[in-house]
C-alpha cells in the first residue's frame, strides 16, 4: 500500500500546511468516511460542520476558511483540483488495454485499423470504417460503415456509431451511448406519420467525452457537431443539426432541441431543457430544470420556466411569495366592509 506524509501530500499540491501531524497517508475519502490515516476535503461550505466529527487525518480546506482547532490542514487555492491530483496518486493502476484483435471480433475486410489498436471481444467494425493509431474498442461496440474516429479514443463497451459519423482524436465515448441515430423527424398525416430521411452525420470534434446512454442524432442534412473538449454527461439527448461549440458542459438528463446552436462554454445544468432553432451565446449557464424558449445572451444565466434572467426569476418567486398575505389582507377587508354595511 502506498504511503506518503503530509509534509509530501503538501509539497505535491502546492499548499500551505497547518498544524503538522506524523500520520502517513495512505488513501483519501470523504469527512464522514475517512480514518486516521486518510486524507479528506472541503469541496463545499455547507460540509464544514462535518470537519468537528472527522476522524481524516489532514483536510484540504479552501483560503478563506478560517481554522479555529487544532486538526491538520492544508489550505489550497482549489480544493477540488488538489484532491483530483492526490487521487492520482493513490489511485490503482489504469486499466491496459493490449493491442490487438478478439478472435470473436467481426472486422470488415474494407475497414482499416490503426496502429496499436485494442478490438475487443464481439466488436463489429463495418465495410470502409477507419480506426485511428491507438485507439480502443472494447467488447460489443457497433461502428458503422464508412464511420472515421480518431487516434486514441476509447470506446466503452456496447456503443454504437452509426454511419459515416467522425469522430476526433482523445475522444472517449462511454457505454451504451448511440453515436448518429435518426433525427425525430417526421410529416404527420391523417394516415399516418411519414418519415423524414436523416442523411447528415455526427461529428464530434477532439478531447469530447460522452456519458453513457447518450443519444445524439445525425443531421437531417449536414452535420450535428459537438465541439472540441465539450463533455456530456449520462443520459442527455441532443437532437438532429444541433451545434454545440467548444468546452461545454451539458448535464445528466438534459434535452436539446434540434437545430439549436450553442457558443464556446456554455453550461446547461441538470434536467435543463431547451426548445429547437434557438442560440446560446458564449459563457451562457441554463441552471438545473430551466425550459428556454428564447435565444440567450452571452454570459446570461437562465432560471426556471419559462427560462428568464435571475432578476426576472427572483421578481417572479417573491410576488408569488406574496399572494398568500394579499389573499389574508383581501379577506380582512371583505370582512371590514361587511361589518361597515351591516352597521350602516
Amino acid at each position: 500500500m502506498k504511503e506518503l506524509s503530509v509534509q509530501q501530500i503538501c509539497e505535491l499540491i502546492g499548499g500551505e500546511l497547518h498544524n503538522e501531524t506524523n500520520s502517513l497517508i495512505n488513501g483519501v475519502a470523504s469527512l464522514e468516511e475517512a480514518g486516521s490515516n486518510k486524507l479528506s476535503f472541503l469541496g463545499n461550505i455547507k460540509y464544514a460542520p462535518q470537519i468537528k466529527a472527522t476522524k481524516a487525518a489532514v483536510i484540504l480546506v479552501p483560503e478563506d476558511y478560517l481554522i479555529e482547532d487544532d486538526k491538520c490542514y492544508i489550505v489550497c487555492k482549489s480544493t477540488s483540483a488538489a484532491f483530483s491530483k492526490i487521487i492520482d496518486t493513490f489511485a490503482p493502476p489504469a486499466i491496459e488495454y493490449p493491442s490487438g484483435i478478439h478472435a470473436s471480433a467481426t472486422i470488415a475486410e474494407s475497414a482499416t485499423i490503426g496502429e496499436g489498436c485494442h478490438i475487443g471481444a464481439n466488436a463489429v467494425i463495418e465495410s470502409n470504417a477507419q480506426i485511428g493509431d491507438n485507439s480502443v474498442i472494447a467488447p460489443g461496440v457497433f461502428i458503422g460503415h464508412e464511420v472515421k474516429l480518431g487516434s486514441n479514443c476509447l470506446i466503452h463497451a456496447n456503443v454504437t456509431i452509426r454511419e459515416r459519423c467522425i469522430i476526433g482524436n482523445n475522444c472517449i465515448i462511454h457505454s451504451n451511448s448511440a453515436i448518429g441515430s435518426d433525427g425525430f423527424g417526421f410529416i404527420p398525416g391523417r394516415d399516418g406519420h411519414t418519415k423524414i430521411p436523416q442523411v447528415g452525420i455526427v461529428e464530434l470534434a477532439d478531447d469530447v467525452e460522452i456519458g453513457s446512454c447518450v443519444c445524439i442524432d445525425r443531421a437531417r442534412f449536414g452535420k450535428t457537431k459537438i465541439g472540441q473538449g465539450t463533455k456530456i454527461d449520462n443520459l442527455v439527448q441532443i437532437a438532429h443539426n444541433v451545434e454545440i461549440g467548444a468546452h461545454c458542459f451539458i448535464v445528466s438528463q438534459s434535452g436539446v432541441a434540434g437545430s439549436t446552436r450553442f457558443g464556446n462554454f456554455v453550461v446547461m445544468a441538470a434536467q435543463a431543457g431547451i426548445a429547437g432553432h434557438l442560440n446560446v451565446s458564449d459563457g451562457a449557464t441554463l441552471t438545473s430544470r430551466s425550459g428556454v424558449t428564447k435565444d440567450v445572451d452571452a454570459g446570461q444565466q437562465i432560471y426556471g420556466f419559462p427560462g428568464q434572467s435571475k432578476r426576472e426569476y427572483v421578481r417572479q418567486n417573491l410576488r408569488i411569495k406574496k399572494i398568500d398575505r394579499f389573499e389574508q389582507e383581501l379577506k380582512e377587508l371583505k370582512k371590514q366592509l361587511a361589518e361597515l354595511k351591516s352597521n350602516s
